[in-house]
């Protein structure tokens, strides 16, 4: 492919097909410290990010190879658990083949894909070199830590508990 070609594809592409993670997406664009704004980070990505009152379903992307769209639901879910499943979803465009669908179960579920998805939010929402340093000023305190990263307290336990060795 061309230079020229390349560099049209959006930078979401482009990260995805060098095998970029969630480290290397935070990179890219210089996030150093927390929170990491999830909804501007898919925008600069170039996806399109859309908010649905009544859907059913945490989230979902529909992405082809030149467009991407990630789908939240505001029904029952948090702010903090919306920007868990942006990342979510943007760990299943990074990682996994374009157009399947991404739900046999919903979060909980034990399917490699969605723990896969899982893990990328969590790196890229809670990176341990990110986490590490302020755990170590701070403590395990996990409601002071779960607002400064702006993710639920449960996610910041699980994190923190990886972080140590636990999990």
């Amino acid at each position: 492919m061309s230079l020229v070609k390349q560099l049209q594809q959006p930078l979401w592409k482009r990260l995805r097909d060098s095998g970029a993670d969630a480290d290397r997406v935070l990179r890219t664009f210089g996030i150093v410290a927390p929170p990491v704004d999830v909804e501007e980070l898919a925008r600069a990505l170039r996806i399109k990010v859309t908010f649905l009152p009544f859907a059913p379903w945490a989230g979902r992307i529909f992405a082809d190879e030149n467009s991407a769209e990630i789908q939240v639901s505001r029904l029952g879910q948090t702010p903090f658990r919306q920007r868990f499943t942006i990342a979510h979803e943007l760990g299943h465009l990074m990682m996994h083949p374009l157009g399947e669908a991404y739900r046999p179960g919903g979060w909980h579920d034990n399917d490699p894909k969605e723990v896969e998805a899982n893990r990328f939010a969590a790196d890229l929402l809670m990176p341990f070199w990110m986490l590490d340093p302020i755990a170590m000023s701070y403590g395990a305190d996990v409601p002071k830590l779960a607002r400064m990263f702006e993710v639920s307290e449960p996610a910041m336990r699980i994190r923190l508990g990886k972080l140590a060795g636990y999990c």
